[in-house]
């Protein structure tokens, strides 16, 4: 199955007054702002990092993905995290993290380390059922044993608090991904809201 048009299910929010408070245009920009400056570091690390071990850096074109067998083992391990979302599992969330994991979901603490990960996802678990939701590769960038991942979603999720149904939710998310002796984790891992809900 294409992956653009593959479904899977979950996404991250976090307390209805926080969801609310982030559809300020000032925290969205900020928060654009942010994601990018993230990037361009990132980037800028694993150019330095090539150069120092002479390492290839590879942008994947969307049409050459399915034939990439990092692709293919990066794009099982998103499966599983969305997955782990579905299914409520705090366990399997972290665990697909590297034990130096980081998580910064929008609007909520950033949490480090397979404890402080699964405290996280136990809040959202709480917080959450998750909907169907479908997810997009939109880039992915290969260097040694490091890739960044940019993909985008659009679905439906539901606040537990009080049975909310929010339709048309779209994020974009930001992995960073890490080659282990125990094959590809997700090293770093953070999304934004990419407009505001529409209720």
């Amino acid at each position: 199955m294409d992956t653009r048009t593959r479904l899977t299910r979950g996404f991250c929010v976090f307390k209805k007054d926080e969801r609310l408070r982030l559809m300020g245009k000032g925290f969205l920009k900020m928060n654009t702002i942010i994601f990018w400056v993230a990037t361009f570091i990132l980037l800028f690390a694993f150019q330095s990092q090539a150069m120092d071990k002479n390492i290839s850096i590879t942008q994947i074109k969307m049409e050459d993905m399915m034939t990439s067998p990092d692709h293919v083992q990066i794009e099982k391990i998103l499966n599983a995290y969305f997955k782990a979302l579905r299914d409520s599992s705090i366990s399997e969330a972290a665990n697909l993290y590297t034990e130096d994991g980081v998580f910064m979901p929008n609007g909520a603490p950033t949490s480090v380390g397979l404890a402080a990960l699964k405290v996280a996802y136990g809040h959202v678990f709480k917080a959450l059922e998750f909907m169907e939701m479908g997810f997009t590769i939109d880039e992915m960038t290969l260097a040694g044993d490091w890739a960044i991942v940019r993909t985008s979603s659009l679905g439906t999720l539901k606040v537990l608090a009080n049975n909310q149904i929010i339709e048309g939710a779209k994020h974009r998310e930001f992995f960073v991904m890490q080659k282990t002796k125990g094959g590809w984790k997700i090293a770093r891992y953070m999304f934004n809201t990419a407009e505001a809900v529409k209720h």
